[in-house]
């Protein structure tokens, strides 16, 4: 921005002194050959302008028709090769997930059953011995009610 500021404040410059140059020059011939002095360096500038603008619009050119080339001949194989990686990456987790994650988790069904059943069996040992000691516990209740009954 400032850049740009010091060169309209140059070009402001260089006109205002072609101007009074112009009028000094031609200050003695009268107003007329002032005015075709000033008229001249006027299309002078103007011209010098012109070849600005048009050196400006060609380098615009050449800028837009590099980065149209960097696109094509940079970017895209970057893109490409981007593309590439996620869909082997997504083959990848594929394969991983039938041939890995899924055996794991059938495993560790079949390891929480078993050990369900393991805890089921375990319990009902723990039921027999129970029902066991009930029974000995009453058949010692009937032993004594025989033995009070016989006395």
């Amino acid at each position: 921005m400032g850049l740009a500021i010091a060169f309209v404040v140059v070009g402001l410059i260089v006109i205002a002194g072609s101007v009074v140059i112009a009028i000094s020059i031609a200050g003695n011939q009268g107003l007329a050959a002032t005015i075709e002095v000033v008229r001249n360096l006027l299309l002078t500038l103007l011209v010098l302008e012109l070849l600005l603008v048009v050196t400006a619009f060609a380098l615009l050119l050449i800028q837009i028709a590099r980065f149209a080339n960097l696109l094509q001949n940079e970017v895209r194989p970057i893109l490409d090769s981007s593309t590439e990686a996620v869909n082997t990456i997504r083959g990848t987790t594929a394969f991983l997930s039938q041939q890995v994650v899924e055996p794991v988790m059938q495993v560790n069904a079949m390891m929480a059953g078993a050990r369900e059943a393991f805890k089921l069996v375990q319990d009902m040992g723990h039921l027999r011995d129970i029902m066991t000691a009930a029974a000995q516990a009453s058949q010692r209740g009937n032993d004594r009610a025989q033995a009070t009954d016989s006395k």
